[in-house]
C-alpha cells in the first residue's frame, strides 16, 4: 500500500469505480450503484490512513560529537600552558585605605589669641613689727588666681620661712593688687593657679 496520500486516493477512487461499474452490471440503480462506490471508497480511504499513522515518522540521526583522543606527551617535549576560559580564578585587589575628609574644625579649636594679665597696681606689705624688733628675716611664695574682673581671689600660701611671721602681712599686700585679666578671643577670663614670692629683709625692709 502506498504512503503518498494522493496515489493512495487515486487508488481509492479506482476501485470505487470498479463497484460502481459492477452494480450496474448487476441491474442496481445509479443511486444505489453511486452509494456503494462511495462506502467502499470511504472505508478503503480510512484504511489507508490508519494504516500511515501507524507507520513510524523518519528520525533523523543524532550525532553526538566524540571527544578527541588525549594527546600524551612524548618524551623531550616541553609541557604548554593552556588557557581555559573560566578556569582561573578571579583576583581582587585589596581595598585601599579609605579616604575621609575631615570635617572643619570649630572656632574653639582654631589658634586662640591670648593677652595678659598685667599687673596695674600694688601696694607694699607692711614689715611685721615683732620680726623687725627681733631681727628676724623670710619669704612667702603664694598662689592665687586673676578673676576676670582683674582682682586677686584663691590665695594659697604653698611655702614660707619662718612660718607663721610673715604670711599675714603677704597676703594683705596680694589682695590689693589690681590686674588687667587675661583676654582671649576678645574675652577676659579667669587666670588660675599664678604665682608671687613676697621676700623680708632687715637691710632693705621688702623686696
Amino acid at each position: 500500500m502506498s504512503n503518498n496520500p494522493i496515489e493512495a486516493a487515486s487508488n481509492s477512487w479506482d476501485l470505487a469505480r470498479l463497484i460502481y461499474r459492477i452494480c450496474r452490471w448487476l441491474g442496481m440503480s445509479i443511486g444505489a450503484s453511486m452509494l456503494s462506490a462511495c462506502v467502499v471508497f470511504g472505508v478503503v480511504w480510512a484504511a489507508q490512513q490508519r494504516t500511515q499513522d501507524a507507520i513510524p515518522h523518519h528520525v533523523p540521526p543524532v550525532v553526538i560529537p566524540t571527544a578527541p583522543a588525549p594527546v600524551q606527551a612524548q618524551r623531550g617535549d616541553t609541557p604548554r600552558h593552556i588557557d581555559v576560559p573560566g578556569s582561573r580564578p578571579t583576583l581582587q585587589a585589596p581595598p585601599g585605605p579609605s579616604l575621609q575628609l575631615r570635617p572643619n574644625r570649630p572656632m574653639e579649636m582654631r589658634q586662640r589669641k591670648e593677652v595678659g594679665p598685667t599687673l596695674i597696681s600694688s601696694v607694699q606689705p607692711e614689715y611685721p613689727r615683732q620680726a623687725e624688733e627681733r631681727g628676724r628675716e623670710g619669704f612667702v611664695k603664694i598662689e592665687f588666681t586673676v578673676a576676670a574682673n582683674g582682682r586677686v581671689t584663691d590665695m594659697t600660701v604653698v611655702a614660707s620661712h619662718p612660718q607663721g611671721v610673715f604670711e599675714a602681712s603677704a597676703l594683705s599686700a596680694l589682695l590689693k593688687r589690681h590686674y588687667h585679666p587675661r583676654v582671649v578671643d576678645g574675652r577676659p577670663v579667669d587666670s588660675e593657679r599664678m604665682q608671687t614670692e613676697f621676700v623680708f629683709r632687715l637691710s632693705q625692709g621688702y623686696r
